[in-house]
C-alpha cells in the first residue's frame, strides 16, 4: 500500500507531454499546492528548497505575480513611503526604461539568475556604463527582496546573479591655480556668489539653490544649511530637508565668501532666496550647469560638473593639511572614513608622508636600543 505524503513533503513523476521531464509538486500549509517543471535533477533541488521554507516557515504564498506586479506594488507601497521623491523618480524612470522591457512579463518565482545575468549581458552591450549596470541589479535585489518578505519567493535569486564591477571613477577637480583664473575670470557675473560658495564652502548645488536670506549670520559669519531644492521630472521644483543629520550644519563663512555674500545682499532684496533667476524665479539645475561650463569653456579650464566644485573644496582642504574631521562636518558627510576614503586618492604624496613618518619613527627607535 502506498504511502500517504503529508503536507510539505511533495512528489515527482514524469511529465507525460514531455518525455524526459519531470514535475514536482507540493503542498503548502495553507492548503495552496506548488509545481514545478523541469528535469529530475532540477525537481529535485526545487523540491529541497520548499521543503527548506516550510520548515523555515519562509515558503511562497503566491507564486502568480509578475516582475510587473511586484514594481508596480513596491513604488506604490514602498517606495512612496520609504525614499524620497526624487530618488523614487529617478529608480522609476531607470525601472520602467530598462527592467520592465526585460523583465517585467516573468512571474517573479520563476525567475532565475541566468536571466538576469543574461539582461546585464545586453545591457552593457547596449552601451550602458558598469556602474548603471550595477545599480539596476540593486534595484531588481531591493525588488526580490521586498517579494521576499511578502511570500512570492523563498529566496532572492539575484544573490546569485554577478553584476559588472565598475571601474574606478576619477574624479576631476580644480587646482588652487585655476580655481583663481576662475573665480577671478568670473567676477562680474552675478553667480559670483553661488560659484564662491560651491568653491570655498562646498555646498552642494541642491543646498545653495534652496539658502535664505535668513540662513545667513553676517555677524558670526556663519550659514545654516538644512535644506535643499530638488528637480522632479514632471512635478517641476520643490523643497526637501536633508536624508541625514550630518546634512544639517552650520558652517563658518571664509572672507572671500563672506564679501561676496554682503555684495551679493546689496545688490538684491535681502529676503527669500539667495540665488534666483533674473525674474526671481528658482533655478533649474540644468541651467545652473549650462552657464557654469559656458564660463570654463570661455576661461579655456577642464570642463567638469558642478558638483566637482565640492569636490575641489575637499581636496584644497585636505592638501593644506585641514583636519579631516572638519572637512567631514563642512560637507556634511556621515563619517570620516567616508571623507578620507572619498578623497584621499586626490592627495599626491600622501602613501609617501605616511611612509617617510613610519621610517623616522622606527629609525628613533632603532637608536634607542643601540644606546
Amino acid at each position: 500500500m502506498a504511502r500517504h505524503r503529508s503536507h510539505g513533503e511533495g512528489t515527482i513523476y514524469s511529465d507525460k507531454k514531455h518525455a524526459g521531464r519531470f514535475i514536482a509538486q507540493i503542498t503548502l500549509p495553507n492548503g495552496k499546492r506548488l509545481g514545478h517543471r523541469g528535469t529530475q535533477a532540477e525537481c529535485r533541488a526545487w523540491l529541497l528548497e520548499q521543503r527548506k521554507a516550510i520548515k523555515d516557515n519562509n515558503y511562497v504564498t503566491d507564486a502568480t505575480g509578475t516582475m510587473a506586479t511586484l514594481i508596480e506594488r513596491y513604488f506604490r507601497d514602498v517606495a512612496s513611503l520609504t525614499l524620497q521623491p526624487r530618488t523614487v523618480s529617478i529608480y522609476y524612470y531607470a525601472t520602467k526604461k530598462n527592467i520592465l522591457p526585460a523583465l517585467g512579463s516573468i512571474k517573479v518565482s520563476k525567475l532565475r539568475a541566468e536571466q538576469l545575468q543574461a539582461f546585464y549581458s545586453k545591457k552593457l552591450a547596449e552601451g550602458l556604463s558598469e556602474r548603471y549596470v550595477l545599480n539596476l541589479h540593486n534595484r531588481v535585489y531591493t525588488f526580490l527582496q521586498v517579494a521576499k518578505k511578502w511570500g512570492m519567493v523563498s529566496r532572492n535569486v539575484a544573490e546569485d546573479a554577478i553584476p559588472p564591477k565598475p571601474k574606478d571613477k576619477q574624479v576631476t577637480v580644480l587646482t588652487v591655480e585655476q580655481a583663481h583664473i576662475f573665480l577671478d575670470g568670473v567676477r562680474e557675473d552675478r553667480l559670483y556668489p553661488l560659484y564662491v560658495c560651491a568653491l570655498i564652502m562646498g555646498l552642494r548645488e541642491g543646498e545653495l539653490l534652496a539658502l535664505e536670506w535668513s540662513d545667513v549670520d553676517f555677524i558670526n559669519r556663519r550659514l545654516k544649511v538644512n535644506k535643499s531644492q530638488q528637480y522632479i521630472t514632471g512635478k517641476g521644483i520643490s523643497t526637501k530637508t536633508p536624508k541625514t543629520e550630518t546634512s544639517v550644519r552650520n558652517i563658518p563663512m571664509p572672507d572671500l565668501a563672506y564679501e561676496a555674500l554682503i555684495e551679493h545682499r546689496q545688490n538684491t532684496m535681502g529676503t527669500g532666496r539667495l540665488f534666483t533667476t533674473s525674474k526671481g524665479t528658482p533655478f533649474y539645475p540644468r541651467n545652473i550647469l549650462k552657464y557654469f561650463q559656458r564660463e570654463l569653456e570661455r576661461l579655456g579650464l577642464p570642463k567638469i560638473p558642478f558638483h566637482n566644485l565640492r569636490h575641489s573644496c575637499a581636496s584644497f582642504h585636505l592638501a593644506a593639511g585641514t583636519s579631516p574631521k572638519f572637512v567631514q562636518e563642512l560637507l556634511g558627510h556621515t563619517t570620516v572614513a567616508f571623507t578620507l576614503r572619498k578623497y584621499s586618492h586626490l592627495l599626491p604624496g600622501v602613501a609617501e608622508e605616511a611612509v617617510d613618518k613610519l621610517n623616522r619613527s622606527f629609525a628613533r627607535n632603532s637608536v634607542k636600543q643601540t644606546r
